[in-house]
This record gives structure tokens, C-alpha cells and sequence, in this order.
């Protein structure tokens, strides 16, 4: 935060000083700013801190508070995204033709492995 005012307040000094001399920049006025950053740092940065954190907290708390809409629209569309999905699952389950006689593996994807696999080539051979 420290880093974010002395940019803005840098900026805004920086600004003025234009405008003021007509577009010169002078040395003394670039080492006047220069000395007054270094003297905010080591003199009114440990101070400052609490009033900074407590200002950081606040706007934190008031990002989180105008964010609740938004958390609360994206939990009710993955709900909705769910039950959807599931519906689809049901209606495909629900409209699939079985043919009498035909069997028709469960499982999807390649050949299965190990114990199942063996005993399905046994149940074959008998």
C-alpha cells in the first residue's frame, strides 16, 4: 500500500510540477520529491501501517460483500448444470430400444484386464 500511494502521489506531484513550470523539470524540485519519499519511509510508513491494514480490511470486506450476487448465481448454475446433467442421463437410460435377445456388454472402452477378463474367456470355453 505504501508502494501504491507514493506511486500515486508521485504521479500526481509530477503532474502539478509540469503544469506549474511550464513543462521544465528543475534538479531541485526532482531531489525535494525524491527526499520527501525517503523521509515518508523512514518516518511515517510504521505508523501509517494500522491505518493502511485497516483500510486494506475494509475494502476487502466490501469486494467480498458486492461479490456475494456472483458467488450465489455460480452455485445455483453448477446445481443447475448437475441436475441437468443427470436429467440427460435419465432420459437417455429412459429412451434406449433393448432388443430381445441381443446381448450387449455393460461396461465402455476397451477389452477389460486381469481376473474378470480370464474368467470371461472360461465362461466361453464351457
Amino acid at each position: 500500500m505504501d508502494l501504491l500511494y507514493c506511486q500515486a502521489v508521485g504521479l500526481a506531484v509530477f503532474l502539478f510540477v509540469l503544469r506549474q513550470s511550464d513543462g521544465q523539470l528543475r534538479g531541485f524540485i526532482l531531489l525535494g520529491g525524491l527526499g520527501g519519499g525517503v523521509l515518508f519511509f523512514s518516518l511515517l510508513s510504521r505508523p501509517l501501517r494500522p491505518v493502511w491494514d485497516f483500510w486494506l480490511d475494509r475494502w476487502m470486506e466490501l469486494f467480498q460483500f458486492l461479490s456475494l450476487p456472483g458467488r450465489f448465481c455460480a452455485a445455483v448454475c453448477k446445481k443447475f448444470a448437475f441436475q441437468a446433467k443427470t436429467l440427460f442421463y435419465f432420459l437417455r437410460k429412459y429412451a434406449t430400444i433393448h432388443i430381445e435377445g441381443v446381448w450387449k456388454p455393460l461396461r465402455k472402452g476397451g477389452m477389460s484386464h486381469g481376473k474378470a477378463r480370464q474368467t470371461r474367456k472360461k465362461e466361453k470355453i464351457r
